[in-house]
């Protein structure tokens, strides 16, 4: 299984991409920091979709990172997250944690997986193309609303709550 790992920002803000390229180095996995500025993005969020979008197709699966996430565990193998995931997995997230004002997304959209094969590269389209609505629900006015049309199966991960989009 190949796996590349992408992060960035543009203009960059931090230099999390020396933790991010450390880290692939010593696991023998590819790592591009993606500083390009694309057109008519929505937010700057949807930044990493492109970034995402730039390298699939190198890859059996993609990690998203953004840029303030950090490896702490230079040990840990990321690629046992997914390894062992079904062909009908295409994607994998955290769940969100809930703030300490008791605001939530629906995932954690900072560290995520995508499978590159057709489900996954259409979810991928598909979020760039969902309209800019603001959501208030669950008390995060902060977060975009997103409702992938694609059924899901909960699991656990590390001990933390994984969302998985399945074919």
């Amino acid at each position: 299984m190949r796996l590349g790992l992408v992060s960035g920002a543009h203009p960059p803000k931090l230099r999390s991409h020396i933790n991010h390229r450390v880290y692939a180095e010593l696991h023998g996995l590819d790592y591009e920091y993606d500083a390009r500025r694309y057109e008519n993005l929505q937010t700057p969020h949807f930044h990493k979709l492109m970034a995402v979008l730039a390298i699939i197709e190198s890859y059996d699966w993609v990690m998203w990172l953004d840029e303030d996430a950090f490896f702490t565990d230079f040990s840990f193998d990321v690629t046992g997250l997914i390894r062992s995931e079904p062909a009908e997995v295409f994607f994998v997230a955290c769940k969100s944690p809930i703030s300490p004002q008791g605001g939530w997304t629906f995932l954690n959209s900072g560290v995520f997986f995508v499978r590159n094969c057709t489900s996954g590269r259409k979810l991928l389209s598909d979020a760039l193309s969902v309209p800019n609505r603001r959501s208030t629900r669950n008390g995060n006015r902060n977060s975009t609303a997103f409702s992938p049309e694609a059924s899901r199966r909960t699991s656990s991960m590390c001990c933390i709550g994984t969302i998985c989009w399945t074919t």
